[in-house]
C-alpha cells in the first residue's frame, strides 16, 4: 500500500514536470501548441481504444481537452477555431458512449437531445439567405449537444476513487501547462498594469475572460487535490504553492468570473466534503489548514 502511495506521487510529480515542460516549450516554439494538440488527440484516442474505454479513458480525455481548450486556441493549436474543444469532447463522449453504452435512467437526456431538432429546423427556415445556415446552426447548437451527450455518459455511471482522482489530474495538467506559458510570456506586471480592467497583456495576449476561467478550472482541480491527496506533506505544500500561483495569475487578468466561480465550487466541495468524512479525519484536514 505504502509502495503503491509512492509511486502515485511520484507519476503526480512526473506529469506536473511534464507539462511545465510543455508550457515552457510552446513559449519558445509556439508551433509545439498544434503538435501539442495532436498529440493528446491521438494519444487519447489511442488509449480509449486499446482498453475500450475499462476505465472511462474518453471521460479522462473530454477533461483533459475540455481544461485546454484556451491553452490550444491561444497557441494556434486548436485547428477549427473555437470549437475545436467541444467537438473532441464530443468526438470522445461518443466513443466512449459506443464502447461502455449509456444508463437506462438516462431518458432525460435523450429528450433534451431530441428536443433541439425543432431549433435546427426553425433556423434552416428563419435565417437570412445571407447566413451559412450549417456553420450557423453548427456553432450553436454544438455547446448544447457537447453537454446533452456528456450527461448521457456520465449520468448513473459508476466510477471508482482512483478514476475520479485521475479525472482531476485531468482537468489541472493542461491548465498548469497554460500557466506556465503566462509566466514567461506576460510582461513586467507594474509596466501593463493600468487600471482594473480586463487585462490581454497580463492574459497572455489572449481573452482575459477565457484564461481566468481555464485558470479557474486547474485552482479548483487543485482545492481538490489538497482534501484529497496531501497526506504527504511534500505533496501538500505544491498543491498549496500551485493553487497559489494560479490564484494570482487568474486574479492578475482582473477578469474576476474564472477566480469567483472557482471560489464558488471549491467552498461547495468543501462543504460536501467535511459532511462525508470521519470526525478524526475532520479534525485532521482542520490542523493542516490552520
Amino acid at each position: 500500500m505504502i509502495k503503491l502511495f509512492k509511486n502515485h506521487n511520484k507519476r503526480y510529480l512526473q506529469l506536473i514536470g511534464l507539462h511545465a515542460a510543455i508550457g515552457f516549450a510552446i513559449y519558445l516554439f509556439r508551433f509545439l501548441g498544434l503538435f501539442y494538440f495532436l498529440g493528446s488527440i491521438v494519444f487519447f484516442a489511442i488509449w480509449t481504444f486499446q482498453t475500450k474505454n475499462k476505465n472511462n479513458q474518453a471521460l479522462l480525455a473530454a477533461a483533459y481537452m475540455t481544461a485546454g481548450e484556451v491553452f490550444f486556441r491561444m497557441t494556434g493549436g486548436s485547428i477549427i477555431p473555437w470549437e475545436a474543444g467541444k467537438y473532441s469532447v464530443i468526438c470522445f463522449i461518443l466513443i466512449g458512449l459506443f464502447f461502455s453504452g449509456t444508463s437506462r435512467k438516462s431518458a432525460p437526456y435523450w429528450l433534451y437531445l431530441i428536443l433541439l431538432i425543432p431549433g435546427v429546423i426553425y433556423a434552416a427556415e428563419t435565417l437570412d439567405f445571407d447566413t451559412n445556415v450549417r456553420k450557423a446552426v453548427i456553432f450553436n447548437l454544438s455547446g448544447p449537444f457537447c453537454l446533452g451527450i456528456s450527461a448521457l455518459y456520465c449520468y448513473d455511471r459508476r466510477i471508482t476513487r482512483k478514476q475520479l482522482h485521475n479525472v482531476v489530474w485531468c482537468l489541472l495538467m493542461p491548465v498548469i501547462a497554460l500557466s506556465i506559458y503566462l509566466l514567461f510570456f506576460t510582461p513586467d506586471t507594474r509596466d501593463v498594469l493600468n487600471g482594473t480592467q480586463s487585462n490581454f497583456a497580463l492574459s497572455g495576449g489572449y481573452g482575459p475572460n477565457q484564461v481566468s476561467t481555464a485558470l479557474g478550472i486547474g485552482m479548483f482541480a487543485l482545492v481538490v487535490q489538497l482534501f484529497v491527496n496531501s497526506r504527504n506533506k511534500l505533496i501538500f505544500f505544491i498543491n498549496l504553492g500551485l493553487l497559489m500561483f494560479l490564484a494570482y495569475r487568474g486574479i492578475i487578468t482582473f477578469s474576476r468570473g474564472g477566480v469567483l466561480t472557482a471560489a464558488l465550487i471549491s467552498i461547495a466541495f468543501i462543504v460536501m466534503y467535511f459532511q462525508g468524512v470521519s470526525g478524526r479525519k475532520r479534525n485532521a484536514i482542520s490542523f493542516y489548514l490552520v
